[in-house]
Order: structure tokens, then C-alpha cells, then sequence
């Protein structure tokens, strides 16, 4: 196994459990190192340090099956010469190819999402389907969707252990007439625009992007400010997008491409020190970036 992370975490006691039998591992993030490596050593499966070492051990073993799981390298698929090589990647493919998926979908305000178990190829997320599950994510909030995605990704590696060969012989190719992609989220994705946004898109990108990933903030008077709770307003208000219309339904009122955004606690880049959105902004300020 090849990955990391939360998602490694769930599923890795699954395959230890098993018919498969693990003869290695190849740890690519710090998040939840600790308790993968002591489900590891439970079982004396070697962890490898070097990329090249453990790609060495799988090519001397032959047939072997390597799974990727929330590893986010770019694989070229050559280096391993016999191996039956399975991704796990959080989208219902062909749609949302490509990175920070969950992120993207909550921002696009999609009602339907799902994850994939496919073939790594050298083509990003584009290999055959080995199983695949769909799910309803209306109101979703990123914490949550994770959750989800978690659930179904445990669940369906138990059916995929235990059944390898079946799904592997019956994989289904990608419909590429269905398929869209997305860049990997980067911090200056995550800034606002008053005047071009509607409320609804500020609000799903604030809870697609919590903390520690780069929150949404925008800029007002050469100062980075960052949202640290806000809501869509109830109300209806007029002016000019952009406009602090004042202090109502419990934080600082903005006017929006279209609706309303009220935004309750914000802090200054740099600083962890949330105050009211009050203490930066008051009713006739603009705010053009």
C-alpha cells in the first residue's frame, strides 16, 4: 500500500483483515502517521523509507497488487513492470478528475457525489473502474463530506479484498464524453469577490475550505482579512455589491453579486485572533478587490 492520511487510516485495517496478504508499505503524508504505523508494526509489515526500495521490493514480487490510497503524487505506472496497480480517488469518475475534488464539488453546489476504485494509469484518474458508489451531499460541509466519502471507501474495499480478481477481470472503462478535471486548490483560489459572486458561492466556499486548509478571505483597504464563520442572509438589502450595509442578523451585512453574505468573525492574515467582523468593517465601506 502506497498513501496516508485519514482515508489510509479506515481502510488499512480492512485489508490486514483480509485475504490479501500486505508485504509492505510506503507512508506519503504525516497526517495520521502515528496510527498507521502501529496498525503496521501489529502485523510486522515492513514500512519503507526510500520510494526506490519499496518500488524495488514490488517488482521482486512478482503479480503483486499495489493500492494507492490519498497519495497525491503523480505515478508514472511503468516503474512497476508485473503489478495490478488500484487508486482510490474521491469523486464519482469520470467526473472530478484531478485534485482537491470534495472541495470543488462543495463549491459547485453539486447535490450527487461519489468515490472510485479504478486502475492508475499514467493519464490522471482515467484508468477502469473496479467498483465505484454514489451519494446524496445536499448541505454537505467539507467535514462532513469527508466523513461520507470515508464510509463508502471502507465499505467498498471490503467488498474489493475479497473479491479482487472478480472486479479486476470486470473493470469498466471511463466514458471520457462525462469526464471534467480540476486543478489541485492553491491559496489564491480561495479569495472573494463581492462583486462577481453571489452569497450562496461565498457560502459554499466557506465551508468547503475549513481551517487548516487556505480559508476564503478578501481584501479591504491593503489588508488580507479571512472569514472565520459567517452565513447567507435572510434579508433582502440593496446597494452596489460590495457595500457593508451595517450590523444585522448577528455580524456585518455585505451586499453581493447577488443575496447577501453576513459575515460574523474574521481575523487578519497571520493572526489566529478572531474578532467580530465588526471591529474591520462599518455600514458605507466598499469593498471593490
Amino acid at each position: 500500500v502506497v498513501g496516508g492520511g485519514n482515508r489510509l487510516d479506515v481502510c488499512l485495517p480492512i485489508i490486514l483483515k483480509s485475504n490479501l496478504e500486505l508485504s509492505g508499505a510506503f507512508i506519503s503524508k504525516n497526517e495520521n502517521i502515528k496510527q498507521i504505523k502501529n496498525k503496521l508494526k501489529n502485523k510486522k509489515i515492513p514500512i519503507y523509507k526510500q520510494w526506490g526500495s519499496f518500488v524495488k521490493a514490488v517488482n521482486d514480487n512478482k503479480n503483486s497488487i499495489v493500492f494507492f490510497i490519498s497519495h497525491n503524487k503523480l505515478i508514472d505506472p511503468k516503474i512497476f513492470l508485473t503489478s495490478r496497480l488500484v487508486n482510490y480517488h474521491a469523486s464519482p469518475l469520470p467526473k472530478y478528475r484531478g485534485g482537491s475534488p470534495m472541495n470543488w464539488a462543495i463549491i459547485n453546489d453539486e447535490k450527487e457525489f461519489g468515490v472510485s476504485i479504478h486502475e492508475l494509469v499514467k493519464s490522471t484518474d482515467a484508468g477502469p473502474i473496479l467498483i465505484q458508489e454514489h451519494f446524496y451531499i445536499k448541505n454537505f460541509d467539507y467535514i462532513k463530506l469527508v466523513n461520507r466519502v470515508n464510509k463508502s471507501f471502507q465499505r467498498l474495499t471490503k467488498i474489493l479484498v475479497n473479491s479482487f480478481d472478480i472486479h479486476w477481470n470486470n473493470r469498466i472503462i471511463q466514458d471520457q464524453r462525462l469526464s471534467s478535471y480540476f486543478h489541485q486548490r492553491r491559496p489564491e483560489n480561495s479569495q472573494i469577490n463581492f462583486l462577481k459572486m453571489n452569497a450562496n458561492k461565498i457560502y459554499k466556499m466557506f465551508i468547503a475550505l475549513p481551517s487548516p486548509m487556505p480559508q476564503v478571505y478578501f481584501k479591504f483597504n491593503n489588508k488580507i482579512l479571512i472569514i472565520s464563520s459567517c452565513k447567507i442572509s435572510k434579508g433582502i438589502y440593496s446597494g452596489q455589491p460590495g457595500r457593508v450595509i451595517g450590523n444585522y442578523e448577528g455580524g456585518i451585512v455585505v451586499v453581493c453579486n447577488s443575496g447577501s453574505i453576513v459575515l460574523q468573525m474574521l481575523h487578519l492574515k497571520n493572526s489566529k485572533k478572531e474578532k467580530p467582523a465588526k471591529f474591520f468593517l462599518k455600514p458605507g465601506d466598499q469593498i471593490n478587490d
